[in-house]
């Protein structure tokens, strides 16, 4: 059973690896997108990146007037970036936003879909929302060896032996595999990308043009 399942996942990683390399190859080393880039007023179908049960970040779907989908990668400095803006963002409209991850781990960084496994593997067990930040925390180790056990302990996953055995197997890399197709359905050239009501913008902004445009969703003014 356990050669089965680890068939299944080496075709999984596979079809990953094949997937974001067609995604990838027109920028190979190029895709971690300093700010934002350009704006498509092109209306993304639910359907294309709400295929997955991830609860949300913040407020519930579909109650939520702002939804935020972000690609994002762990090894992209900009994604680190734009992760303490939409921490930022969420603590001051938690009530209005919900906040929806997809991974998208580019093919020049080399641990980034292991950790994205390992994201997931902790989302099992509830951890998630921790986890997913305590890997940009330590981005420079992931390319290299990583103490999975001792980054279980930061965010206190219970059933560790579960979770480096999930690691192992990459028994969640389905779940990297979907994100990632979705991710080429769309034609995302980089990282970090945002999806917001619908509208896409390439690249990380910063905490006063991510509120600008929260509040232009909500109908509000721009805060002064």
């Amino acid at each position: 059973m356990r050669v089965i399942r680890l068939i299944i996942s080496t075709i999984l990683v596979l079809c990953a690896l094949l997937v974001t390399f067609l995604v990838v190859q027109r920028e190979f080393s190029a895709n971690d997108i300093p700010r934002q880039s350009s704006i498509s007023g092109l209306v993304i179908p639910d359907t294309l990146w709400e295929i997955a049960s991830d609860p949300p970040i913040g407020s519930e779907l579909p109650s939520a007037p702002v939804t935020i989908v972000e690609f994002y990668d762990y090894e992209c400095s900009f994604c680190a970036e734009m992760q303490l803006v939409l921490d930022t963002i969420q603590s001051r409209y938690s009530k209005e936003i919900a906040i929806i991850y997809r991974h998208f781990p580019l093919a020049h960084h080399t641990g980034a879909f292991i950790a994205a496994i390992a994201a997931e593997c902790a989302a099992e067990q509830d951890a998630f929302n921790d986890f997913h930040k305590l890997l940009f925390s330590y981005q420079a180790q992931l390319s290299g060896s990583v103490n999975w056990e001792a980054l279980a302990d930061k965010v206190r996953i219970e059933e560790k032996e579960r979770f480096i055995n999930c690691i192992i197997e990459q028994e969640t890399a389905s779940k990297i595999v979907q994100d990632t197709t979705v991710a080429s359905m769309l034609g995302l050239e980089g990282v970090p990308t945002l999806i917001i009501n619908g509208e896409m913008f390439y690249g990380a902004m910063d905490i006063n043009e991510m509120e600008t445009v929260i509040r232009d969703k909500l109908g509000l003014s721009v805060a002064k």
